[in-house]
């Protein structure tokens, strides 16, 4: 590409070119087909979107002096109303802010070359795009136009560096470009903790009523020579519970007496002391 030849063919300068009567464009060889019906609701509700948003300031860059620099004008006839659209953009009434921030926008943005002045001026669209960008966040004071000029410098770097990582295939452009991307979700999560609309986590809780049934097994039963009686299919374990130990007795109760020379019916033997204190 020429340098003698603007890099970007969206800058236009109204003193030059007058819109209203610049020749139509040559046709092009494919034909243009008619808008579809369907579009016409669509345009008219996008257009009520487009009025409701915020007007752009805009901005135009004209020679300063014979100095080889350029600066920012308005791009209409009322100055003073151009500057109030500039300090609301940044939220502050300081005019040495706004003065800074312009500066600032301006190193970011790429540069044309202008024939006639046979210098480098700042793109005009990109600069546009940039105060657009600022002006959109609506910042309320001078501390979020700075989050907002740093994030503006955080998309511009990760589209660049994702633009040279899809062209060359660099991993490691392409891990700094995902960096810059997580960066950009962050100071977006900033501004809005800065403004009380933090992210909103609703957690759900579920409450339910569990009724836990406990089943005991003697295995003493089955030690003493007892099987242990499985319950009846419309027996509760609690009423299992109570059945076991009513045959535990029965069979404790059935059982012979142990032979000796104790008196008949007492099964287990007594100490003499115990006889006594019986007796």
């Amino acid at each position: 590409m020429k340098i003698d030849q603007p890099t970007n063919l969206g800058d236009i300068d109204p003193a030059r070119i007058d819109v209203a009567t610049d020749p139509k464009p040559k046709q092009s060889r494919r034909k243009v087909q008619k808008m579809p019906a369907l579009l016409k609701p669509w345009a008219e509700k996008a257009k009520a979107r487009m009025d409701k948003r915020p007007a752009s300031p805009g901005v135009m860059m004209e020679p300063r002096g014979d100095l080889g620099d350029f600066q920012a004008v308005a791009p209409h006839d009322n100055h003073e109303v151009w500057s109030l659209q500039i300090h609301d953009a940044f939220g502050t009434r300081s005019p040495s802010t706004v003065a800074v921030f312009m500066d600032q926008l301006r190193s970011l943005c790429g540069q044309n070359w202008n024939d006639e002045r046979k210098a480098w001026h700042p793109s005009e669209t990109e600069l546009n795009a940039a105060l657009n960008f600022i002006n959109s966040v609506q910042p309320r004071n001078e501390a979020e136009a700075a989050l907002a000029a740093q994030m503006l410098a955080v998309h511009f770097m990760t589209m660049r560096m994702s633009s040279q990582a899809l062209k060359t295939g660099d991993a490691g452009m392409a891990s700094i470009a995902a960096k810059l991307a997580r960066t950009y979700a962050a100071q977006m999560d900033t501004l809005q903790q800065a403004r009380g609309k933090r992210r909103s986590t609703r957690q759900h809780i579920t409450v339910r009523h569990e009724k836990h049934i406990h089943t005991h097994q003697h295995q003493h039963l089955a030690a003493w020579g007892y099987a242990v009686p499985e319950p009846a299919p419309s027996t509760l374990p609690g009423e299992h519970h109570g059945l076991a130990i009513e045959q535990r007795a029965e069979a404790v109760c059935s059982r012979p007496p142990v032979s000796g020379e104790d008196p008949v019916g007492q099964v287990v033997p007594i100490g003499r002391r115990a006889r006594k204190a019986g007796v």
